[in-house]
């Protein structure tokens, strides 16, 4: 991945002039290879990441997903130039695994960052709607604004696992606040 301390570089030059951040990100790009990886999510997903940053990742199905990206790009160009991050995607073939975002076939990935200590919320809330009404499933581990309600009509079995959940945990002992939005109605 370019490094991401190389793309603020390239984003505060376009304070100055866009048509040098343009240049630079033309030549940061051109330097960048393909990644093309085949094999188990555990050993071709990992990576260490000495850049601290917040994360919003979205499960998409095939058909729409370029779509998504396109709109996304275009909102990243139009209104978010201050962001700096790559986008990344990726493909994940289907599962039938309990509350997974790859259950019922194939989905794209996309994810979009923002340094840790760079507000968010206005970029993550301007591409979310976007993820959602292509039908894309969050992450479970990374930041969206979803709740019980949003998940429910997303995942084929959510009712069976909040139920389950319910006769497992019936205090609630292991529910932050955060889980109980997500699994509580």
């Amino acid at each position: 991945m370019i490094a991401v301390k190389v793309l603020k570089l390239a984003r505060s030059a376009g304070r100055i002039s866009e048509g040098l951040r343009r240049a630079m990100l033309k030549v940061l790009t051109m330097a960048q290879s393909d990644e093309d990886y085949v094999g188990e999510s555990w050993r071709v997903l990992c990576s260490d990441r000495h850049i601290r940053f917040k994360e919003m990742e979205y499960h998409l199905p095939p058909d729409v997903a370029g779509d998504v990206l396109h709109e996304v790009l275009t909102r990243l160009q139009r209104d978010h130039k201050d962001i700096y991050f790559p986008i990344e995607v990726r493909q994940t073939a289907g599962d039938t695994a309990c509350l997974s975002p790859f259950q019922g076939g194939p989905r794209i990935s996309i994810a979009i960052h923002t340094g840790a200590a760079e507000d968010h919320k206005r970029y993550f809330e301007a591409i979310e709607p976007l993820f959602v009404e292509a039908g894309g499933r969050p992450h479970w581990g990374k930041l969206h604004n979803l709740t019980y309600k949003d998940l429910s009509v997303m995942y084929p079995g959510f009712d069976q696992f909040c139920a389950l959940r319910e006769q497992l945990d019936p205090q609630g002992k292991f529910l932050t606040p955060s889980l109980a939005r997500l699994f509580r109605p």
